[in-house]
């Protein structure tokens, strides 16, 4: 299933020298123009396989880099010769980043002088980087996926060599809140969470449009002078059913969590698939019946509620887990005041098992460096006899020629390299 990685330019950082050669439009069979660097978000469904069938073959490489003040602003671009680095990027949770670069170059020159006596010493940390992953496909042009956007968080010299190391956005909101605030009971959630986020000053954000009915808050929260804004905001997308992320371009977004997929993982000739995969099957935090509790409406006896099954012809639903007739029920109670109907909680309900079924499923492997994938996003694998769905957490980018790893996170070796 193994083979080779595909050509690339030598990984370098953006510099007058160094910066991709802006090549004219290139018209590909279906008549469209390719403007140069157009961004991966606003390909066609056409051009995006074409993109991803691209990524499996002989193709050049660049990365840039992008100084940003915290508001968003362009402050400059890096111009350094680069050793190595890579993206990590892991489950997101209320008190870590789910995203995290590292980045080890060459200065020679001391262009970044950070030395324990100079005093321009923390000017460098009111700045954010953003990294764009530059693919020029040979039938489609130069591609352009922002991959990372965020703060610098550390910063080590050792003579020439340099290790910076950036975090997600979220790390902005992960300050304490200092002035205490109260979001109201019967305030929107999707507003209660703008307005956490908007207060710790972020600005970009793509939220949907929800109705009121059933994403309303049901009590008030506080957070004190300690509390965490993105912390509370975490915990309310989550009430939602929701996933509350910063995407590559540091843009905040709410989604649903996807139901379609994304991208194909394939072996073999022309495929993206590397090594062979590890397929891991765990039923240790499986439920397969779920009793969702909503509000108890005005007037009436009961509360909401629902009871979601997996289907008995499903080889995980308690009929086909049971035995001598006995069906095996590995039940869950999810308990919501903000669901107010029956309809609702079914809804909830059947989220639940749909992300239990695939949840069932774990794939790690060796990949060509794909730019464009987002944690929490559903793929197919394709082994040998079959194909399985999973949905991905955790993986690890490298900016250097290496492979990237999915599934599973690891730490690139360095590559000593030598200024071009």
């Amino acid at each position: 299933m193994a083979h080779s990685l595909p050509a690339s330019l030598p990984f370098s950082l953006a510099g007058d020298s160094t910066t991709p050669d802006v090549p004219d439009p290139v018209v590909i069979p279906d008549g469209e123009l390719i403007e140069p660097f157009t961004r991966v978000e606003h390909l066609t469904r056409f051009q995006r396989r074409m993109f991803e069938d691209g990524l499996c073959a002989t193709h050049e490489r660049r990365i840039t880099i992008d100084v940003l003040h915290l508001n968003g602003d362009h402050a400059g671009t890096l111009g350094l010769v680069a050793m190595d680095g890579q993206l990590v990027v892991t489950k997101p949770a209320a008190d870590a980043v789910a995203r995290t670069l590292t980045l080890n170059f060459v200065d020679t020159d001391r262009t970044l002088d950070f030395s324990p006596t100079s005093p321009g010493e923390n000017v460098f940390f009111d700045r954010m980087i953003r990294v764009h992953d530059n693919r020029y496909i040979p039938s489609l042009g130069w591609v352009s996926t922002a991959i990372f956007t965020g703060p610098v968080q550390t910063f080590r010299r050792n003579g020439s060599e340099v290790e910076l190391t950036a975090h997600g956005k979220e790390r902005l909101a992960m300050q304490s809140q200092w002035s205490p605030t109260t979001l109201h009971k019967g305030m929107h959630k999707v507003a209660a969470i703008r307005k956490l986020l908007a207060d710790t000053g972020e600005t970009e954000f793509d939220f949907p449009n929800l109705p009121d009915r059933g994403n309303r808050l049901p009590e008030k929260k506080s957070l004190d002078r300690f509390g965490t804004p993105w912390a509370v905001a975490q915990k309310i997308a989550r009430s939602m059913n929701r996933q509350l992320y910063y995407d590559g371009h540091g843009v905040c977004r709410l989604r649903k969590h996807p139901e379609r997929t994304s991208f194909h993982f394939e072996g073999g000739d022309g495929g993206s698939v590397l090594s062979e995969p590890d397929v891991t099957r765990d039923l240790s935090d499986f439920h397969n019946v779920w009793l969702v509790l909503g509000k108890k409406p005005k007037g009436a006896k009961h509360r909401a509620h629902k009871v979601v099954r997996i289907p008995p012809s499903h080889p995980l639903s308690p009929e086909s887990l049971g035995r001598s007739g006995s069906p095996r029920v590995l039940a869950e109670k999810i308990e919501d005041s903000s669901l107010r109907s029956q309809q609702e909680c079914r809804r909830v309900g059947e989220q639940h098992m749909r992300d239990a079924i695939r949840g069932t499923v774990a794939a790690s492997f060796e990949a060509v460096p794909i730019p464009h994938l987002t944690e929490g996003d559903l793929h197919v694998l394709s082994l040998s006899h079959s194909s399985v769905q999973f949905r991905l957490w955790e993986f690890t980018l490298p900016l250097a020629g290496a492979s990237m790893s999915v599934g599973s996170v690891k730490r690139t070796p360095r590559r000593h390299g030598r200024r071009g």
